[in-house]
């Protein structure tokens, strides 16, 4: 395989090193950097175990054949490392996972987390992307999800939700509420930026769900109410990054049984938000209809909601 032309014009301009220079340094410096970690996906073809050298050659053809064989390895192991805090690769087809229409990128069926001492299984209820501005400018993808046991929960009292199934997108605020605020409701929200951007923006875009949600039941919260929730606001505000934020960055949020917010970045979690109103508000933000801010994401959790209630889920 010919080398990129970085590699072979780095190979050409170096000085002639000697043979015996060649078999003492290079090959242990570039072959251990090369060589797969125990994270690294495993090949089904290796790299050749001997290479076939024309009799005499000079010492600079010798180095310039080495160096190629090391590059080969290195590009062939080293570009291939999957490293343990990193999200699972969605593209590759093994991945149980479904296409947002919009961006095309893969949004999982499951998200697993480990919390409160035991694992959580949650199951992908509907998907979309939110965009912004007069373009439609996609900003992310976004899955919304439910726990296992929610979704048993909510099969049991499928014959109270009846009038929603009949025309679920007009009357899906009817469900947000006993949906989200259910005691042994467990909720996450799954947001993956297609495009860089930077954690304030990111974070801002959730304030503004809750600072709406906040004026617009001012009437009902008492003053130690209200302090409580904007306490809780700032521990969530200051937990996002301040710098760049990847496009393909994960980050998950989670309302608890408990009414507790967890916020995951990148597999990590980096708030524990001990607010139920916060925690459920942000939630029920992305079902709510008036200023929606993701409507494919409404239709979709509609149409798999109106799919578990009727007994056609594919969870």
């Amino acid at each position: 395989m010919p080398l990129p032309r970085s590699l072979a014009s780095s190979a050409a301009s170096r000085p002639a090193i000697s043979a015996a220079r060649c078999a003492r340094q290079t090959p242990r410096a570039l072959v251990r950097t090369a060589r797969p970690s125990i994270t690294t996906v495993r090949h089904s073809s290796s790299v050749p175990h001997h290479a076939s050298f024309p009799p005499r050659r000079s010492s600079h053809a010798v180095g310039t054949a080495l160096f190629a064989a090391v590059a080969a390895a290195f590009l062939m192991f080293g570009t291939t490392a999957v490293h343990a805090d990193a999200p699972p690769d969605l593209a590759n087809p093994a991945v149980d996972a479904v296409q947002e229409p919009v961006t095309k990128k893969p949004v999982p069926k499951t998200l697993s987390l480990v919390y409160d001492g035991r694992p959580h299984v949650f199951h992908l209820l509907g998907l979309g992307v939110r965009q912004v501005t007069f373009l439609n400018i996609s900003v992310y993808t976004v899955g919304f999800y439910l726990d296992s046991r929610s979704m048993d929960a909510l099969r049991k009292r499928a014959a109270t939700f009846a009038p929603f199934t009949s025309a679920p997108e007009k009357k899906l605020e009817d469900v947000v509420e006993p949906l989200i605020r259910g005691d042994a409701a467990e909720v996450s929200v799954r947001v993956v930026p297609v495009r860089d951007t930077d954690g304030p923006h990111l974070r801002n875009g959730f304030m503004r769900i809750l600072t709406a949600r906040m004026g617009h039941e001012s009437a009902t919260l008492s003053e130690t109410d209200r302090q409580a929730i904007l306490e809780a606001m700032d521990v969530f505000r200051a937990a996002f990054p301040t710098g760049q934020v990847k496009k393909g960055e994960e980050f998950v949020l989670t309302k608890t049984a408990g009414g507790a917010l967890r916020l995951q970045h990148k597999g990590v979690e980096i708030a524990y938000v001990r607010n139920r109103w916060v925690a459920e508000r942000l939630m029920e933000g992305y079902l709510r209809e008036k200023k929606a801010i993701a409507p494919k994401l409404r239709k979709s959790v509609a149409a798999g909601l109106h799919a578990l209630f009727t007994g056609h889920e594919d969870f």
